[in-house]
């Protein structure tokens, strides 16, 4: 096997395994949970809604969360 080879190879097991890891940090808790409404008063910070979010089962990881708002949510 030639070296390009190897180093293409080499980046599609890390890219898979970068999917991999991400799908499973990003999931829900649970398989096969019921649709729940939940409100969240306006004045209630990141710092707060996380732990209660993970406490409560809604999330897996607190620093995936932490991302996914930061990526996703404007900065108010």
């Amino acid at each position: 096997m030639t070296k390009f080879k190897k180093i293409i190879m080499g980046v599609v097991v890390i890219l898979i395994g970068i999917l991999f890891f991400s799908a499973y940090q990003f999931s829900a808790p649970q398989k096969e949970a019921e649709i729940e409404r939940i409100v969240i008063n306006l004045g209630t910070t990141e710092e707060e809604l996380i732990p209660k979010l993970k406490e409560q089962g809604y999330i897996r990881n607190e620093w995936a969360f932490s991302i996914l708002l930061a990526t996703f949510l404007p900065a108010s």
